[in-house]
């Protein structure tokens, strides 16, 4: 069994960990990656990710949270309060995460809950809950738009008039566009195919 972190709150915060846990060899010899949440774009991710490849080559980076606080409170039972806004968010904080040179990153959250703490259902999923049948909320749908392209080798590139998401480091299940979805995205790939 391998372990992962620190699991800080930001990449900051884990820039303050990480000397004390990739200088101890029982400690660095048995993390299966390095990781942290990240709500927002930072210069620190990359901070991050060249600390642990200058310590560590080849240990993966995870930001194991990011979503977007902007358009309410989402752990009180309020919706973002404008979904395409909120979409473009987490999709902008996703794609600076992976221009940053990280592995992977896992959004907060797939589905409504019941979150301990503050006894209400969170509207954090991309999925409404089980009441719900957890239907899809636009944000799905712009995630949709990004996802099938982060494939293993992937890079993403910012031109001056679009993104460009060219084939991660680490295995992701490819998706299929939805053809509803009024966003588009253009696509370069050189080192894989990509079908949409």
């Amino acid at each position: 069994m391998k372990l992962y972190g620190p699991d800080t709150s930001n990449a900051g915060d884990a820039l303050e960990y990480l000397p004390r846990l990739l200088d101890d060899p029982l400690v660095s010899e048995n993390l299966a990656f390095v990781a942290f949440h990240e709500y927002y774009p930072s210069d620190d991710v990359r901070a991050v990710r060249d600390y642990v490849q200058s310590r560590r080559p080849g240990l993966p980076v995870v930001i194991t949270e990011y979503t977007s606080f902007g358009f309410g409170d989402l752990d009180d039972r309020q919706e973002a309060n404008a979904q395409t806004g909120f979409a473009l968010d987490i999709a902008a904080t996703l794609l600076s995460h992976f221009r940053q040179g990280i592995d992977a990153a896992l959004y907060w959250d797939a589905v409504d809950y019941l979150q301990p703490g503050h006894d209400a259902i969170t509207r954090w999923g991309v999925l409404r809950g089980p009441a719900d049948d957890f239907a899809r909320r636009p944000r799905y749908y712009g995630l949709l738009q990004i996802l099938p392209y982060l494939r293993p080798g992937a890079r993403v590139w910012r031109t001056a008039l679009t993104v460009i998401i060219c084939c991660t480091r680490l295995p992701c299940a490819p998706l299929r566009v939805s053809r509803r979805s009024s966003w588009s995205t253009r696509t370069l790939c050189r080192s894989t195919s990509v079908s949409s």
